[in-house]
């Protein structure tokens, strides 16, 4: 009786570390999907800052002359 008291226990510990095994797994991902993702939009902001820099340097303003 005892020894089956001890398997499942032993069973259940087993299946909920199995569980908690594919939620860390679960939040890992996510984490990684929301850093991929920042790390996407930060560079898609600098390429296009660097487009916004690149547009201004190339206005040319002519300028005022009084007399």
């Amino acid at each position: 009786m005892a020894s089956q008291g001890h398997e499942d226990i032993a069973n259940k510990a087993g299946e909920l570390k199995g569980q908690a095994q594919v939620k860390k797994d679960e939040l890992v991902n996510k984490a990684s999907d929301a850093s991929q993702t920042a790390t996407d939009k930060a560079s898609s902001i600098t390429g296009s800052a660097k487009e916004n820099k690149d547009r201004i340097q190339s206005f040319h303003i002519p300028a005022i002359v009084k007399d």
